[in-house]
């Protein structure tokens, strides 16, 4: 006896509560493994270099070096504008836990370096950054510049300008905690909790 198929609007129900499964199940898994793969990186046998000088164009067109943060601790978090939704949630957070920082929170520069120069011009950027309660340095550059600081970053999966076709969504952007001398202290997935990510801030400073 052959079983009774399911109306259609319930087989619709269900089409759609597996693909949310499985596009939840693939966001866990992206930031699990991009966590995961820099820590590696980090942890492994040898010294490890992360970071590197560079020079940029901040979001109002102005030639800006690594040298021009030298004296401040730096909030560094790569990202494209054209994924709005989930770079600004998180660069939203990350300004709520430098503000948590009370009379240190001038202290700290937040920078924000773009991941697709070539759609992200200093205007844009401008644009994008401008809505933050916090002031942020947006940065962009050649497509060279870009992908070597990225590079020297272990910035997971970037694998040029644009994301690569067919690839797992992204979670949250990497947050990377910079001493007052530019060099690298700590990474941490930016979380969805501001005190959180200002305790980790305060921890590692």
């Amino acid at each position: 006896m052959s079983k009774p198929k399911l109306p259609r609007p319930e087989r619709g129900w269900i089409a759609v509560a597996l693909v949310l499964a499985a596009a939840v199940t693939a966001i866990m898994a992206n930031t699990y493994w991009r966590q995961l793969n820099l820590q590696s990186t980090l942890t492994g046998s040898g010294e490890v270099h992360v970071g590197a000088p560079f020079a940029l164009v901040d979001h109002r067109g102005r030639a800006v070096t690594s040298n021009d943060f030298h004296g401040r601790p730096v909030l560094l978090i790569f990202g494209r504008t054209a994924e709005r939704d989930r770079v600004l949630a998180s660069l939203q957070v990350a300004s709520a836990a430098i503000d948590g920082l009370g009379a240190r929170r001038a202290s700290i520069a937040p920078v924000f370096v773009t991941l697709d120069p070539e759609t992200d011009t200093p205007d844009r950027l401008e644009r994008f950054l401008a809505p933050l309660p916090v002031s942020w340095h947006g940065l962009t550059g050649t497509s060279d510049a870009i992908a070597a600081l990225a590079g020297a970053y272990f910035v997971p999966g970037f694998s040029g300008g644009k994301p690569t076709m067919g690839a797992p969504p992204e979670g949250p952007p990497t947050a990377y905690l910079l001493d007052a001398r530019g060099r690298f202290i700590s990474h941490l997935v930016v979380p969805s909790d501001a005190e959180k990510l200002r305790a980790w801030i305060v921890r590692n400073l």
